[in-house]
């Protein structure tokens, strides 16, 4: 770090002194630069708790100057501590909010002009001054003081951050604590919540930050402040009402770069001290206004100590000059390296408008790619997020589907076995369709799990829409939401689409009954079908492949949807709406997955006066194959038509209540029915028996699986017809298994007339 030398001003670095003949050629290049005014002016911000937080607590204040200086357009650029002096030096920016400390070295080295001092508001509490807090958590019985951080590991937030390094740094040094010779670690961490998150967690023992911070994270939820234990505690001034073990100093100012014409400065500073702390700006920048400019001398001097410590540390007691006197060599060598040096800036002065024009397009190019690599960041955390959630909800549909069997197999066979006229009939109707209300549900979960079953086919997107407004639940919505409209744009003709007709009306119904919940009483709803053309660039947008696309658009005048709720608008079981009123919570879940699965996407777009979710549909060239023969059939034919057949059926399933289950609906039918636990038995018995139909289920606990069973089952019988059945849905093994000859796919829990059809159409092809 430079020597000082007291001059007229303040304290000096010594090595400015030696570069005086550069800085009056950079002084002079700079005054005979021409200045060329720009409606868009930059605002830089330290963003001491990242990027996100600084654009939302400061963006308000560019639009209020926007507004009071209509001339001209202000935008807010945050940057981190390395960011800030690269911007000054380069001129990207015009305007400066930053910590005091790193103020004071930019006004000295830079030529930075203060117009204005913030007035910090916590609550209702207004200050002009701020300082450090020194910390360690409450529970840490061996760290009471200052000197028992020595030998310890500290954190604080960057060299150059006054709240958060100086402040304590001047603590440290009035106690003769050095804290490069004396800590175990020194770490600067970038942020301030960066700082208290490793000490809460066990990665420091103590750190340091500046004053108010801890407050405003216990006041958003992130900490609890009974697990901080503060250091060396300051009373303060008594209307200081933070927490704090610094002197304090100046609070953060508003600055204008030299290259700033005085007239625009000066209606930015009007401006500003005219801010209300009633207004939009303050309030989300969580201050009071701002005043006229404070003085930070005592900044220069807590500088001066710091740097002449580092000095000491270097290079000792000696003097700079007294090193220069006894070493002529150093003294030529440092004269002609200045010379060089000289020589090099006004190559460098040349050569600086050009460069100007290739930094801008870089940094443009290099915001860009720092974007997308952020939104391919976040698509990829959704992804697996999303992935791990269906994993689960895979698992569990499962065992529900199992426990869901006898709510809906054991009704059908008592029905079958009671007088129509029984008093019996209607509880145990109730009982049979609260079951298959339950396996609809399930059926969700499924859909989470990307691991829905689909029997596609070419269908045209208009007539799905119009079902659903035409379908029982389609009423229900016009009936329980009485006061909305429901309008349709359909583009006739419309391209058909592949695609499950079952799971895209669930998505309508989703999309229609979320659109109602947005309005609530009085509004509209409209669903809008087109067919588009998705060019290269907008399709990499959406995450699509380029080509002809058909959409559906349900748009809404609702309250909109908050720009933080936008970010787990598709997470499961994420809902602010009213409990027990609005579903089961993963009615837009089960929207994005069906999507994925039908090789499209859906989006999203939000305001104040409604949302619209829109679904992309690929159009294939060719027409669509089912992938997965499963059991569809609704006709109701009359039982009978079933019974007394007499062939002998094979069960095989791990679960003895699914055996049980399986077995009394066969045998209420005639057929002769035996029921095994694993494959090894199902291939024993079918190596001594001869059975007419294997019901085969793919997941056993014991043994080889449901695939591996088959395999050796038609080995022994190469003829041998089969059904498989899961908990589960589609699945590779799944569909292997039909490649192999199984005729069928059943989806527990078992619906009597399904189950017995597919017997009966098996057995007789």
């Amino acid at each position: 770090m430079n020597a000082t030398l007291r001059g007229g001003h303040g304290w000096v670095p010594l090595t400015a002194i030696l570069l005086l003949p550069v800085l009056i050629l950079l002084a002079a290049g700079t005054v005979h630069a021409a200045y060329a005014p720009s409606t868009e002016i930059k605002i830089g911000v330290l963003a001491k708790r990242g990027y996100a937080y600084a654009r939302q607590r400061w963006n308000p204040t560019a639009e209020y100057l926007s507004q009071t200086l209509p001339a001209y357009r202000f935008e807010i650029i945050p940057l981190d501590f390395e960011e800030v002096r690269m911007a000054v030096m380069s001129r990207q920016i015009d305007f400066l909010i930053t910590n005091s400390g790193y103020y004071v070295e930019l006004e000295f080295n830079h030529r930075l002009k203060r117009l204005a001092t913030m007035i910090n508001l916590l609550g209702t509490e207004e200050q002009r001054v701020f300082g450090g807090v020194i910390f360690t958590r409450s529970d840490r019985r061996d760290i009471d003081s200052l000197e028992d951080i020595v030998g310890k590991s500290f954190w604080a937030v960057d060299r150059l951050s006054l709240g958060g390094w100086l402040a304590a740094w001047g603590e440290f040094y009035r106690r003769d604590i050095r804290p490069v010779r004396d800590f175990s670690l020194l770490k600067f961490a970038g942020t301030h919540d960066a700082v208290v998150a490793g000490v809460l967690n066990g990665e420091a023992d103590a750190g340091t930050v500046r004053t108010d911070t801890l407050e405003r994270m216990a006041e958003e939820g992130w900490i609890d402040l009974h697990r901080i234990k503060v250091l060396n505690r300051q009373s303060g001034d008594k209307t200081f009402p933070y927490l704090l073990s610094t002197r304090l100093y100046p609070e953060w100012p508003f600055a204008a770069l030299p290259h700033v014409p005085d007239l625009l400065a000066a209606q930015v500073a009007e401006s500003l001290l005219r801010l209300s702390a009633t207004s939009d700006a303050a309030r989300s920048a969580k201050i009071g206004g701002w005043v006229r400019p404070l003085d930070y001398q005592p900044i220069h001097d807590l500088l001066r100590e710091y740097y002449l410590c580092l000095h000491e540390q270097h290079i000792g007691q000696l003097g700079m000059w007294e090193i220069l006197r006894r070493n002529r060599s150093l003294s030529v060598a440092l004269s002609s390296v200045l010379l060089l040096l000289t020589f090099a800036v006004l190559y460098t002065l040349w050569m600086n408008r050009k460069l100007e024009i290739r930094v801008t397009e870089k940094s443009k190019a290099l915001e860009k790619e720092a974007a997308e690599r952020r939104d391919a960041e976040e698509k990829l955390n959704r992804a697996e997020k999303m992935e791990a959630i269906g994993q689960m909800a895979s698992g569990v549909a499962h065992d529900l589907n199992n426990i869901l069997s006898g709510l809906v197999s054991y009704p059908d066979l008592l029905l079958m076995r009671v007088p129509r006229d029984s008093e019996l009939v209607k509880p145990l109707t109730v009982i049979k369709d609260s079951g298959m209300r339950a396996a609809e549900v399930v059926a969700d979960l499924l859909t989470v799990s990307r691991d829905a079953a689909k029997v596609s086919s070419m269908t045209d997107i208009n007539v799905l829409v119009l079902e659903y407004l035409q379908s029982p639940e389609g009423e229900k919505l016009k009936s329980v939401y009485a006061g909305i409209s429901l309008v349709t744009h359909l583009e006739q003709p419309l391209k058909p689409v592949c695609c499950s007709p079952t799971h895209v009306k669930k998505c309508i119904m989703n999309l229609f009954l979320n659109a109602a919940e947005a309005i609530r009483d009085h509004g509209e709803i409209v669903a809008t079908t087109e067919s588009v053309r998705l060019p290269a660039g907008r399709a990499r947008e959406l995450g699509l492949e380029a080509g002809e696309y058909v959409t559906l658009a349900v748009a809404d005048n609702g309250s909109g949807i908050d720009a933080e709720d936008m970010k787990h608008i598709f997470e499961p079981f994420y809902s602010k709406k009213e409990l027990g009123r609005s579903g089961t919570g993963i009615g837009l879940t089960v929207v994005w997955n069906a999507m994925q699965d039908h090789g499209g996407t859906v989006t999203v777009q939000s305001a104040d006066r409604g949302s619209v979710f829109t679904l992309y549909f690929p159009v294939p060239e060719a027409g669509c194959k089912s992938s997965l023969n499963s059991a569809t059939a609704d006709s109701r034919e009359e039982k009978s038509a079933f019974r007394d057949h007499g062939e002998r059926i094979l069960i095989v399933d791990d679960e003895a209540a699914q055996r049980s289950i399986l077995r009394d609906i066969l045998s209420a039918y005639g057929y002769r029915v035996h029921a095994v636990a694993s494959g090894g038995d199902a291939v024993d018995y079918v190596r001594k028996h001869r059975v007419e139909l294997v019901i085969l289920d793919m997941i056993l606990g014991h043994g080889p699986d449901g695939l591996e069973t088959y395999r050796q089952i038609v080995q022994l019988q190469p003829q041998q017809k089969a059904l498989v059945a899961s908990g589960f849905s589609q699945s590779e093994k799944v569909e292997e298994v039909i490649s192999l000859g199984v005729g069928g796919f059943i989806r527990k829990p078992y619906s009597v007339e399904k189950i017995i059809r597919m017997v009966r159409d098996e057995l007789e092809k």
